[in-house]
């Protein structure tokens, strides 16, 4: 990873993000960019609690939401693994994001880390009973969504 862009994601430096992005750098750089745990520059944001870095990228590169890391934790994991509440919340779909957020979301609530474990199975076995229930009431509600779109 460009030691520049995990700056960034570990401090919080959003002026250095942009500067990256709108410098030299393919406009998916961020998303290629990995640490050796696979760790995308939104994990470290999300592992240092950087609400306003995390948006800045999410809304730069929407897939890093779902990408998971060499142990198969996304971005969401971490969060509510670590109990963090309005990351969750950023990391995951709502009805005023547009259909690829929620499709990304909806992914991210899905996917099972090495370990076998979804997000909201993280957020419990860790004592984070909010989490759990925002992350399980978001995925209830996408597969209403799924339904009635189909």
């Amino acid at each position: 990873m460009d030691p520049r862009l995990h700056k960034a994601a570990r401090e919080g430096k959003i002026e250095l993000l942009t500067s990256i992005m709108e410098g030299d750098s393919p406009p998916d750089r961020i998303t290629f960019c990995l640490t050796p745990q696979k760790n995308t520059a939104l994990h470290i944001a999300v592992r240092f609690v950087h609400q306003t870095i995390m948006k800045k990228m999410i809304q730069l590169q929407p897939s890093l939401i779902s990408q998971p890391n060499s142990k198969g934790e996304t971005p969401l994991h971490m969060a509510a693994s670590a109990g963090h509440f309005s990351l969750t919340k950023l990391l995951t779909p709502t009805s005023e994001e547009g259909t690829s957020s929620r499709e990304l979301g909806s992914a991210a609530l899905r996917t099972k880390n090495m370990d076998g474990s979804t997000a909201i199975q993280e957020a419990l076995k860790t004592g984070h009973k909010k989490v759990a229930l925002h992350t399980h009431l978001l995925l209830l509600w996408i597969r209403c969504w799924l339904t009635k779109s189909s």
